[in-house]
């Protein structure tokens, strides 16, 4: 199988990462550790708010999402999603 060239750098395999909008990611790129400790509740914030916003989607449009319930993996219809009273605005 022939891969295109992207002009970027490959991994190992000969594949180009790249993130969500198609920019290049340096897989092997290491981040200081206590760069996760100092934004840890910038990190925590964003990640509540996307599931959040995940849960509220999946809702209005009908769709039910896997969860986890007395120790299994269950799947948890629309109208059981718990996004009580959360606007997409409001922080986490």
């Amino acid at each position: 199988m022939e891969r295109e060239s992207t002009g970027g750098k490959a991994t190992p395999d000969g594949s180009v990462v790249r993130d969500f909008v198609g920019a290049e990611v340096n897989p092997r790129r290491e981040l200081p550790e206590d760069l996760l400790i100092a934004y840890h509740d910038e990190i925590k914030q964003a990640l509540r708010c996307a599931v959040r916003q995940a849960l509220q989607m999946h809702k209005r449009a009908g769709n039910p999402v896997a969860g986890w319930r007395d120790g299994k993996v269950v799947v948890i219809p629309a109208e059981e999603i718990p996004v009580d009273d959360l606007t997409e605005d409001q922080p986490a």
